[in-house]
């Protein structure tokens, strides 16, 4: 009888953080990791944790935890996406200062239908790996591109 109440314990507990951890990395309530995410417009957060963006003039942006539910104590990841609006003079620094070329066709596909309303139409959007590296700094991971006519940087990046 207590080997069953035991082994009838650990199925329930297995039970449970598995669907603990599904619960975590599904998509969000319409289908997106950031439905749920409210849209923010503060730049400060951004301006720490970016500082080679240089002069962030406005930006769009959602935050979510990663993980946030788990049943495992411990840090959680942090998912950002944001569409950072740059002064002219730091996007003619970061445009002449690293090579570039084309986004992926697929870059923008992960953007939230909340934010996708703040892209710029028919920009000219590129890439660089450098840049990528230097702008999300060490601490995080993910892509960065960037709009080059009107200065909108795009981030999709994650703490790991």
């Amino acid at each position: 009888m207590r080997r069953s109440l035991v082994l009838l314990a650990v199925s329930t507990a297995v039970t449970l953080a598995g669907r603990a951890h599904a619960d975590n990395i599904a998509p969000g309530a319409q289908g997106h990791p950031m439905a749920a995410a409210p849209v923010r417009t503060d730049l400060e957060p951004l301006r720490k944790r970016f500082p080679q963006l240089g002069h962030i003039s406005s930006s769009v942006w959602q935050c979510r935890v990663i993980g946030g539910d788990s049943l495992v104590p411990g840090p959680s990841d942090t998912l950002i996406q944001a569409l950072v609006e740059l002064d002219p003079a730091d996007l003619a620094t970061i445009t002449g200062g690293y090579t570039w070329q084309p986004a992926p066709d697929c870059w923008s596909e992960h953007l939230s239908d909340q934010l996708r309303p703040y892209m710029p139409a028919d920009g000219d959007w590129r890439y660089s790996q450098r840049f990528e590296a230097d702008a999300r700094t060490p601490l995080y991971h993910g892509s960065v591109c960037v709009e080059m006519r009107g200065g909108t940087v795009y981030l999709n990046v994650a703490t790991s």
